[in-house]
């Protein structure tokens, strides 16, 4: 963002902001939710749960169920945010890292000694 920055000046740093405010807005009126909803939990539930540390923790999905999420999430921020489909798959990506529930299976890592 810097480079665009640079080129376009103050106008680019306007619309980031304006965009991300937008991301921060949607994450907590139809991200979560839906997140929430998919592994039966209710709306009600958002503000007591997310109030302890490690809340993301409490709940567990399917690989399969994240992917139908995640697809979800992308064609939400390409519909509301008249995002580009690469920006959309990275938000996507980094929600899921900052608040998607785990997977529940564990991968294990190989390592050649």
């Amino acid at each position: 963002m810097l480079f665009i920055w640079l080129i376009k000046n103050t106008l680019v740093i306007k619309v980031v902001v304006w965009m991300y405010k937008n991301i921060d807005e949607l994450i907590f009126c139809e991200l979560l939710p839906e997140m929430f909803k998919r592994v039966g939990l209710k709306n009600s539930d958002i503000n007591d749960l997310t109030k302890t540390p490690q809340w993301f923790t409490t709940q567990k999905w399917t690989v399969e169920q994240e992917k139908e999420f995640t697809d979800w999430v992308v064609k939400k921020l390409r519909h509301k945010l008249n995002m580009p489909i690469k920006q959309a798959e990275r938000e996507a990506k980094m929600f899921l890292l900052n608040f998607g529930w785990s997977t529940g299976e564990e991968k294990q890592l190989e390592l050649d000694i």
